[in-house]
């Protein structure tokens, strides 16, 4: 999805994920926060924030290739 904001997740080790959130302006990135999660809450958590903004989305009507890519991706995350 377009935007100025991104997040990178890394495994860490067993059953932990390092996540980066960052801001990409111009030529410059910003590291806005960094943490270390649980995989199963992050995952878990992560499903749940792409099924609201879906519905959100379904709601206001809004449709196009980067909806359906995260409504494919969130459908494969279920089995």
């Amino acid at each position: 999805m377009d935007g100025p904001f991104e997040f990178t997740v890394a495994k860490v080790g067993s059953g932990l994920c390092h996540v980066q959130l960052a801001q990409q302006r111009a030529e410059t990135m910003t590291l806005l926060s960094e943490f270390t999660v649980d995989e199963s809450e992050f995952i878990t958590t992560l499903r749940l924030a792409a099924g609201t903004l879906l519905s959100e989305c379904s709601r206001r009507g809004w449709n196009g290739q980067d909806i359906e890519k995260l409504r494919l991706s969130a459908q494969a995350g279920r089995n």
